[in-house]
């Protein structure tokens, strides 16, 4: 896809080198924008191979967006993108998800005078309730944490009204029982549903204790814009201008271990046709990039045909666009000779010049032992990997194809279908942490 190739070359021609919080340098840039017309097809990137485990990676992430999830426990058994910012019960501080279905809002003593908030009469606020459930099972029975989690699953399925976090079980022994406690939390439309369905609970799963914490109110903000999108929103049409989901909450992105960097996105509707802006703060371009490209034309799609317009175009804006330098002396390396590597990238004039500026780095800069240039393993250094693409000549779009009835309420993995996808083959980089 052209439009990539202009944010590599553009980092890679006016970048400079910057320290952050991970180990390695960047090349940096600031204000980057762009744009793609989806009417041309779905724009997943060729010039490295994205289909098979990439592919099934981004799918299983936004399907983990979609549901609200605070947790990664189910993402993390088909794709390990998010293990290293998670704590130790799988929880992370900054589940987008959780923040585009699930976001906070102040309670009444928290809000200032003069300000106004949606209330708990929308129908796109719910009660949040953290239930504590307890079992308790003889000393001798095994399986015990399975067989609780399967009681309560058992139960969500018969509550239509009723969404079901569950948070991580934990199993205690004592003399006479082997306890387990399941921390969950209970999402309902209707303050008077916390009590029946606790009262299910009671009735139905044969707990040994539940107990019931203080409920709260939380906003969905995709199903909000969704609605207006259909002209089912009182407060907003398509044609608003205020159609935007936040994944940034100020105060806690201040303690994330990750905070949000693709954090908000709006929808706006001209000339019938549909368009999605994506804003991010921090922008890993050979590896963040090409998911983000992929994952929000896709939302975009999804939600074009849900509402029923035409797909527009996908627009981004990079705050910091950046591309790794690698560890140690590799990353001082292009302290010493960015102005050189800028030089040669300026002077390039068909595609295979690029290739031989990545040979000039591979073989003058210091080695890194993740590095295999000949097998296109790059290591923490991304910027011969992505010379490497810019040498090749995008292939053709693929297309997208999302099953008649899918929604951003019940959208998985097997509702989208990958069509004429056509790639090099794939390249490597290790991810800073």
């Amino acid at each position: 896809m052209r439009e990539y190739h202009s944010i590599i070359e553009n980092t890679l021609t006016n970048g400079t080198l910057e320290e952050n919080r991970t180990k390695e340098y960047t090349l940096s840039t600031f204000g980057y924008n762009y744009q793609v017309d989806l009417s041309q097809g779905y724009p997943l990137l060729t010039t490295k191979k994205m289909d098979t485990f990439r592919w099934d990676s981004m799918l299983h992430e936004l399907e983990w967006y979609l549901s609200g999830r605070h947790h990664i426990r189910e993402l993390t058994e088909k794709t390990g993108i998010w293990d290293a910012w998670s704590d130790e019960n799988n929880n992370l501080p900054s589940a987008y998800g959780r923040f585009w279905r699930r976001y906070p809002v102040p309670e009444d003593a928290s809000q200032l005078p003069g300000e106004a908030w949606i209330t708990e009469d929308s129908r796109w606020t719910n009660y949040e309730t953290p239930v504590d459930v307890e079992f308790a099972f003889s000393p001798d029975e095994n399986n015990v944490l399975e067989r609780a989690t399967e009681r309560l699953e058992g139960l969500g399925n018969g509550l239509d009204d009723t969404t079901m976090y569950f948070d991580k079980p934990t199993e205690h022994i004592t003399d006479d029982y082997r306890k387990v406690n399941i921390p969950m939390t209970l999402v309902e439309t209707d303050s008077d549903r916390v009590a029946e369905t606790v009262k299910e609970i009671e009735r139905n799963v044969n707990p040994y204790r539940v107990e019931t914490g203080e409920s709260y109110l939380t906003y969905d903000q995709l199903k909000f814009n969704v609605d207006a999108l259909k002209g089912e929103n009182p407060h907003r049409g398509p044609e608003s201008r205020r159609l935007i989901v936040q994944a940034w909450h100020p105060s806690n992105a201040q303690v994330s271990t990750l905070p949000p960097c693709h954090y908000t996105f709006l929808f706006n509707v001209q000339g019938g046709k549909l368009n999605l802006h994506l804003t991010q703060r921090s922008a890993d371009i050979a590896l963040g990039v090409p998911f983000n490209i992929a994952a929000y034309s896709l939302i975009l799609k999804l939600v074009a045909q849900e509402t029923g317009f035409e797909v527009g175009s996908f627009s981004h804006t990079l705050a910091d666009a950046h591309i790794y330098c690698g560890h140690g002396v590799r990353s001082e390396w292009y302290q010493e000779n960015l102005a050189e590597l800028q030089r040669r990238v300026s002077e390039v004039n068909d595609r295979e010049d690029y290739r031989a500026v990545r040979d000039w780095i591979v073989s003058t800069a210091p080695s890194d032992p993740e590095e295999n240039a000949d097998n296109h393993n790059y290591g923490y250094d991304h910027v011969p990997g992505l010379l490497e693409q810019l040498s090749r000549e995008p292939k053709s779009r693929s297309n997208l194809r999302i099953d008649d009835g899918t929604t951003i309420e019940n959208a998985t993995y097997d509702d989208f279908k990958l069509e004429n996808y056509e790639s090099y083959d794939g390249i490597g980089f290790s991810v800073a942490e």
